[in-house]
């Protein structure tokens, strides 16, 4: 999981503003995450902030990307953008950082006129609210974030906008207020994509070759299972595989013919994976 957040100075960007719909909508999931930040402020005395439709739909249109194109592959991490998309792509990394690129995304797609900063999580399951929040308030720098704390105390939040999609959550917040007002609540969650580029067939192991396989979920049913595998070849690891046991299906990041290569594997792994373990098959 990880989360980024950026300061720079502001260049002004190319304008490639997108109209919103005017049926565009949060989901419910998505507006909980929003109830559970402004909680989360007021426990900490700080002011809500106001739903903002044009950050809701910057942050729909990254998670989206991120599903559907994966830029977050290599170095680039879960604040770049890709190329396919009506908007200025970039591999954001700490090596070369490309923070404009974030910040002037709510210009380049709408009409909101302030910068924008982003905080972002990923993990190989359907998020859900309550463990992206748990997460967030439990890490000194996203906490910091959402509190204004730290490098963040000269800013001031007034607007939020949330976006989720399959294993992916994106916040969008900024200093002004929306003059576009707040999204609606939609009627049902928005389906989930599969990536072309994870479309291609995982393996199903179902016989012992005594193989260290790294495993990074469980599922009871095999389509749960083979919709996370493909997920995560589509995000840069192509030898995903799913292992068929007594009664789960396990999603395996890698196997390896040693204990030791197995180890040397999961040790490389960032912190989203921290929970993996290592199963002789």
């Amino acid at each position: 999981m990880l989360y980024c957040y950026i300061v720079i100075l502001l260049i002004f960007p190319i304008q490639l503003r997108a109209q919103i719909p005017t049926d565009f909508c949060i989901t419910k999931s998505e507006y909980k995450l929003f109830e559970l930040i402004n909680q989360y402020r007021k426990d900490n005395g700080l002011p809500e902030l106001a739903l903002s439709v044009s950050l809701s739909f910057v942050a729909t249109a990254h998670v989206a990307d991120l599903v559907n194109n994966h830029p977050d592959t290599g170095i680039c991490n879960l604040n770049s953008w890709s190329d396919q998309g009506n908007w200025i792509s970039c591999c954001h990394n700490a090596y070369v950082p490309k923070s404009n690129c974030i910040l002037n995304k709510p210009r380049e797609l709408t009409e909101y006129r302030g910068e924008g900063h982003e905080l972002a999580y990923w993990e190989p399951m359907l998020v859900v609210p309550d463990s992206v929040m748990h997460f967030w308030a439990t890490i000194r720098e996203s906490s910091n974030f959402l509190l204004n704390k730290d490098k963040w105390n000269k800013y001031k939040w007034r607007s939020l906008g949330v976006g989720m999609l399959e294993g992916y959550a994106v916040i969008w917040v900024g200093e002004l207020t929306d003059r576009a007002g707040k999204p609606g609540i939609c009627s049902k969650e928005r389906e989930a994509v599969i990536a072309p580029a994870a479309a291609s067939t995982i393996a199903l192991i179902t016989e012992k070759s005594d193989r260290y396989y790294v495993i990074c979920a469980s599922y009871e049913v095999e389509k749960d299972a083979m919709t996370d595998a493909k997920a995560l070849s589509g995000k840069g690891y192509p030898g995903t595989k799913v292992v068929r046991g007594d009664q789960n299906y396990r999603v395996s990041l890698g196997d390896f013919q040693s204990l030791g290569d197995a180890k040397s594997f999961k040790s490389k792994l960032g912190e989203q994976f921290r929970n993996v373990w290592i199963l002789q098959f």
